[in-house]
């Protein structure tokens, strides 16, 4: 049997972004969100400086809810973005007017709001860090081992993942690797030196 859950599949689909983070403490940069085709389907801010995401993927359709939450029911005709097509000629400038509505509230606001308006579909955005931190990424098998690393998404009966071990440090085998294929002490020392191979200085 193969399980799987959409929490992990989600946190795996950005694994390289969480790794970039619990190993760095570096974010990857992201997309301009005042660039996006479609503002119905974007990241807004909020006053208190979190972020959330409209999923609005039907345009047409959940454009007027995004309009009513937004407190802006007047835009729903505007010529200016009156069809998915209007809207996309005139994203920057639709960006631009709900980026300023959105700052205007904190996130716990916006959300009371939201559920006030069922056919518009939205989350908050969480940060990578609140990610790793968050104790159902272990629950659910997301995370393993003493360092954080984020797992396989699915898991075969009868076969729990484990970690084994960290990735190798660069240069960490080279000694080993060098003498058994026959090269002795001095011979390694001299392509150190030389700066032909590399060697990790870290004990292990």
């Amino acid at each position: 049997m193969v399980s799987t859950s959409l929490y992990r599949q989600g946190v795996y689909t950005l694994g390289y972004d969480l790794s970039l983070v619990s190993s760095w403490g570096r974010c990857a940069p992201v997309t301009d969100h005042a660039t996006a085709p479609s503002p119905t389907a974007n990241s807004y801010g909020t006053r208190d400086g979190r972020r959330f995401w409209v999923v609005g993927v039907e345009a047409d359709r959940h454009w007027p809810p995004l309009a009513r939450v937004a407190g802006r029911p007047d835009l729903i005709d505007d010529p200016r973005f009156a069809t998915s097509a209007d809207r996309a000629v005139n994203a920057r400038e639709l960006i631009a007017i709900l980026d300023e509505v959105f700052a205007t509230r904190d996130l716990a606001e916006w959300a009371e709001i939201f559920a006030g308006e069922p056919d518009m579909f939205w989350t908050p955005q969480a940060t990578p860090d609140e990610v790793l931190a968050d104790p159902q990424l272990r629950a659910a098998g997301g995370s393993n081992g003493s360092t954080t690393m984020i797992a396989s998404p699915i898991d075969f009966h009868g076969t729990p993942s484990e970690q084994r071990s960290h990735a190798p440090r660069l240069g960490q085998h080279t000694r080993e690797i060098l003498s058994e294929i026959g090269y002795d002490e001095p011979r390694i020392d001299d392509l150190v030196a030389r700066g032909v191979v590399a060697v990790d200085v870290v004990d292990d």
